[in-house]
């Protein structure tokens, strides 16, 4: 399957699953390595890390659809998955390494015995290997089932999910574990969500639908049956989940038109949250905050009801609001003529050009204000101001004071 989402996107998904998975993630285009997001500080103490990268992001002869679960000693394990993308170029990503389970001392005496491990070695190579995440065979398929559907919007059984050896022979050790799980959870009662509830969220935050997003969480069992990953941590568990959540309420904002950096903005201040909470005890309550506020987002961009060219122009100059912008590098973006487009936008938001930019900028200016020690010239010089008497011209046309009487007043 070709992967359709932009460098944007790609970049998010990756960046949010190593913080999910605290795991390094590898991005290699046609078998060259191309991005690494967050490499361990700890170099691999018997091989080249780099050499080994290239040895798992190697393009196979045969290409599955689908993540694969590799491991090229028998005790680090990655998951790999490739596709193309738009350009036709062969991605190959690799998640990892990680252990299957706790480094016993039995396991690594055995693993120094196999492969001749020298002495002076011994020592950096357990250092190595307890700084490394553990996750069991399913663990790792679920990771593989996420970024799979956050990368194709598609759903894939973990069962379809393959762990290779060294000689790409599938275990029969991972089905026998999945039979074994699912007949637990059957006897448990324990059994996943129906993702009807989920495709209905997913609708309504596009939609920008928040009085339905508050009917919705309305019912206490909104989260009987998400599943538990990490059951030894709850913790960790709830908060896996709650950046599961974040990823996929921002994708569905930004299906609805929201602005991708709006979103991954308020995705990293969710995650941030979650993260620094140690306690995290509130999955439904904040879960219900992050729908809600992408779809308060969307909804406030529907209500506009803008052309998709004067979005495209709204989220140019939200992108650019440190630089100089011309009114013709604005019509090359949407290839419209700049006194058509010059029109348009003054029909439909009511302001010019120049004084929609200048009132973006105003507001800009605030948050440095409001949350900064830059001076009045550094804000002006910094946000392309002619000079500061521009500067201060324009802000007290746009806010009735100036900026030293507002900051004064915070």
């Amino acid at each position: 399957m070709n992967l359709s989402i932009n460098e944007k996107e790609l970049k998010f998904i990756c960046s949010i699953m190593q913080e999910h998975t605290k795991m390094p993630i590898l991005l290699g285009i046609d078998g060259v390595i191309k991005k690494i997001y967050s490499p361990f500080s700890r170099e691999h103490p018997l091989v080249n890390q780099q050499d080994l990268y290239l040895q798992l992001l190697k393009i196979p002869e045969v290409i599955l659809d689908i993540p694969i679960i590799k491991t090229t000693n028998g005790l680090e394990y990655y998951l790999c998955m490739y596709s193309k993308n738009q350009e036709g170029q062969m991605l190959s990503f690799l998640i990892g390494p990680c252990l299957m389970g706790k480094l016993r001392d039995k396991i690594l005496y055995q693993f120094i015995e196999m492969h001749k491990v020298p002495r002076y070695l011994k020592d950096p190579l357990q250092t190595y290997l307890v700084s490394l995440p553990i996750y069991t065979v399913f663990d790792l398929a679920r990771i593989g089932q996420l970024f799979y559907f956050l990368l194709f919007r598609k759903g894939i059984d973990t069962s379809e999910i393959i762990q290779e050896d060294g000689t790409s022979k599938p275990f029969l050790s991972f089905d026998l574990d999945m039979d074994l799980m699912l007949a637990k959870k059957r006897a448990e009662e324990n059994l996943h969500h129906d993702n009807l509830k989920e495709k209905k969220l997913y609708h309504l935050v596009k939609e920008g639908l928040t009085e339905k997003v508050k009917e919705f969480f309305s019912s206490p069992v909104i989260f009987e049956g998400v599943g538990t990953v990490t059951k030894n941590n709850p913790v960790r568990n709830d908060k896996n989940l709650a950046i599961t959540i974040v990823a996929l309420a921002s994708r569905a904002a930004m299906d609805g038109g929201l602005h991708s950096e709006i979103a991954y903005t308020i995705s990293d201040m969710f995650i941030q949250r979650i993260e620094d909470d140690p306690e995290f005890n509130n999955l439904v309550s904040l879960s219900k905050e992050i729908y809600l506020e992408y779809a308060k987002r969307v909804k406030e961009l529907k209500e506009q009801n803008y052309s998709k060219s004067i979005v495209s122009v709204q989220q140019y100059i939200y992108n650019h609001l440190y630089k100089k912008i011309e009114l013709d590098s604005l019509a090359d973006h949407v290839h419209l003529h700049p006194s058509y487009l010059s029109r348009l936008f003054k029909k439909q938001v009511g302001l010019t050009i120049s004084d929609y930019i200048l009132r973006e900028k105003v507001k800009e200016a605030k948050t440095w204000l409001d949350k900064s020690d830059l001076s009045i010239t550094e804000i002006a010089n910094q946000l392309n101001f002619h000079d500061q008497s521009h500067f201060i011209k324009a802000y007290k046309r746009i806010e009735g004071i100036t900026p030293k009487q507002y900051r004064l007043q915070q």
